[in-house]
């Protein structure tokens, strides 16, 4: 599972949470709205149809008894005003009947009231009243015009009708009443309702928040478990392994994500370390070796050539006494060789003893001709065996030359590993791109390892280049040995020549000075190849010493390799700029304001035209609101915290231009280094 679908997953189990939350929350909400619009609804009926209804009908009663009174008193007094006043009455009377048709008709559109019967009870007051109005006008005018018996006929119809009509008043009253106090029952219910909502979603929310930080507990703990943990182990196996311990032990690959493919590209690191390193050893033991048994075969031919040499000379001194004067001839010409040998000497100081050895030996050269003949043979046998040294030597560098080549072989090998490498980079990039935010630390990181991949690479290219330079000295030094061998066969021609010459008494002397002659010129050449060889094996001296310089390289991109994972673990959360603006490290002293509290001073660490990074031991909450003073921008900046951090915080300013003006020729002014 790769680490984009463990985010995901963790992702979406706090989105689950959010979501959970937000619909037991969007649900207890919509109940609460509806009983709330239900109590303001049955509110609004009580305020504006039955409370005023209970009202008119209270007016009306009122009316009633205003009309009754005032005609009474007409009826005492035989004052005609009380008849104005009860028309004024009456008046009012019907006034209300009309209020309350239009509150009955306001109820009975509004629903969940029964208003016909309340109706019916209103319409047979309001048809009564007239009547008992003008029963009440004639008993009053009875007894003013007519006399008291006149007027007590009417009373006694008057009296029925008044009280008759107050009780279906009272009935009424009754009826408003009651539903007056029903609707405020169901009202006050409703909001007992939206009070029990309310304090069960308070309870819900409190219940979602303890879940929602078990949650980001878990998600911490896993993404710790899953990711934060399995790097920080790579992180310290790539530093032990670019210290140079090849002993370090992986985690197992059972992963098929990232952090396994990390774990398969750094077993492939440890084996290419512990391969160059076995290479790089057993190179420096052939290359030893080689070099050892190069001097054993020169010094024993060295010291073969002067033992033989002085063994046969000293023979020919003792048994030539009768060639004087070719001794002395022989003497010259050893003076020669002896100066050949001493130019010899200053490539190799065996070979000019040998050439001394040589000339002293040559005055007795006449009287041993048959112990030459014996010496040649031997000095044959010895030809033979520094060509067999040669053949070895020749052996030794093809077998130096061989190496060289399965060096080559590792630089290509580590030249595919760059390779592999950095398309591995190239993969992270991809996929880190396919996370979006959460992949912005692992991108960085990706990109290091693609730039040291492409360093790696060069110096692979670089040792491949320097393996070629070796592989050419070998052959120069092939060429060399061939060139020695071919002089030492010319020397073996020479020890045929002496025999052939034994055989010529007459020109015994002539033919030594000429083959000694010889015999110095092809010492020299050999003496000159051997400083050829030496050359060219200082040559791959140095070229060896450039190989392992490339093999430093190669260890230090590993260890820059090192440095770069490091540098992803510590900062998801911080390093491309991927900002709008650019961001420049600074260092100004600031004054932070805040509502309800003293200024302070802080430091800015870090400044753009969007916002800075302040750093200060004042602990501030996030959206904290306030202002900051910077010398050079005139006024204060309105800010918001938006980001804590262990010894900072970062604020946003307000995006106007006039603000992003001032902040922008402040960075003009001062100059400072913009951060990566």
């Amino acid at each position: 599972m790769s680490i984009r679908i463990k985010l995901l997953l963790i992702m979406g189990m706090l989105a689950a949470t959010l979501l959970g939350v937000c619909w037991l929350t969007s649900t207890i909400s919509r109940q609460q709205r509806q009983l709330t619009q239900e109590a303001m609804r049955r509110s609004h009926t009580l305020t504006a149809d039955l409370i005023p209804l209970e009202q008119a009908i209270n007016l009306m009663q009122v009316d009633v008894i205003q009309v009754q009174q005032f005609l009474t008193d007409a009826s005492a007094t035989h004052h005609t005003d009380g008849f104005d006043d009860a028309e004024r009455y009456s008046r009012d009377f019907a006034r209300q009947v009309v209020v309350i048709d239009r509150l009955l008709s306001n109820l009975a559109a509004g629903g969940g009231h029964d208003t016909a019967e309340v109706r019916s009870g209103i319409d047979r007051i309001a048809a009564g009243f007239a009547p008992y109005r003008d029963l009440g006008v004639h008993m009053a005018h009875s007894y003013i015009d007519s006399g008291i018996a006149a007027g007590n006929v009417y009373m006694e119809r008057f009296d029925p009708v008044s009280d008759e009509l107050f009780k279906k008043l009272d009935v009424q009253l009754k009826a408003v009443g009651d539903a007056v106090a029903s609707g405020s029952a169901a009202a006050g219910a409703s909001l007992d309702r939206v009070g029990l909502l309310t304090e069960r979603l308070h309870r819900l929310m409190a219940l979602f928040a303890a879940i929602g930080v078990v949650a980001t507990l878990a998600s911490l703990f896993l993404t710790t478990l899953l990711i934060t943990r399995p790097l920080a182990l790579l992180t310290r196996l790539m530093h032990r392994l670019a210290g140079g311990d090849e002993q370090i032990v992986l985690p197992a690959r059972h992963a098929r994500d990232e952090i396994g493919r990390m774990i398969a590209a750094l077993s492939v690191f440890r084996a290419s370390a512990i391969e160059v390193k076995r290479l790089a050893s057993q190179q420096e033991i052939e290359r030893g070796r080689g070099d050892a048994e190069r001097v054993a075969a020169l010094r024993g031919m060295a010291d073969a050539i002067e033992a033989e040499t002085v063994r046969a000379l000293t023979m020919v001194d003792e048994r030539s006494g009768v060639m004087a004067l070719a001794a002395d001839r022989m003497t010259a010409s050893a003076a020669r060789t002896g100066v050949s040998a001493e130019s010899a000497a200053t490539a190799a100081l065996d070979a000019r003893s040998s050439s001394g050895i040589m000339a002293a030996a040559a005055e007795d050269l006449s009287g041993s001709i048959r112990e030459i003949s014996v010496q040649v043979d031997r000095s044959t046998e010895v030809v033979r065996r520094a060509v067999l040294a040669g053949e070895e030597t020749r052996e030794t560098i093809a077998r130096l030359d061989r190496k060289v080549a399965e060096i080559g072989i590792v630089a290509d090998m580590i030249r595919e590993i760059a390779r592999k490498t950095n398309l591995l980079a190239l993969n992270a990039t991809i996929e880190a791109a396919r996370a979006g935010a959460a992949g912005k630390g692992f991108a960085v990181v990706a990109s290091e390892v693609k730039a040291l991949a492409m360093q790696t690479a060069t110096s692979t290219e670089e040792i491949g280049r320097h393996l070629g330079e070796v592989r050419l000295a070998t052959t120069a030094s092939v060429s060399a040995v061939a060139r020695i061998g071919s002089s030492i066969t010319e020397i073996d021609g020479i020890a045929h020549m002496i025999a052939g010459a034994v055989e010529k008494q007459g020109v015994i002397t002539v033919a030594i000075a000429h083959k000694v002659a010889q015999t110095g010129i092809a010492t020299g050449e050999m003496t000159s190849r051997v400083g050829e060889l030496r050359q060219e094996s200082e040559q791959n001296g140095l070229l060896a010493n450039e190989v392992q310089h490339g093999t430093a390289a190669l260890t230090a991109a590993v260890a820059e390799l090192r440095q770069a994972v490091v540098r992803v673990v510590r900062t998801s959360a911080n390093e491309v700029d991927r900002r709008l603006v650019p961001r420049y490290d600074v260092d100004l002293p600031c004054r932070l304001s805040l509502p309800g509290q003293s200024p302070f001073t802080a430091r800015l660490v870090d400044l753009s035209i969007h916002g800075a990074r302040v750093g200060s031991e004042h602990r501030l909450k996030k959206f904290t609101s306030g202002t900051l003073a910077i010398d050079g921008i005139p006024g204060s900046l309105p800010f918001q915290v938006h980001n804590l951090y262990a010894e900072a915080f970062g604020i946003d300013f307000d995006r106007t231009p006039a603000l992003q003006a001032s902040v922008q020729a402040t960075l003009d002014r001062i100059k400072p280094r913009q951060i990566a």
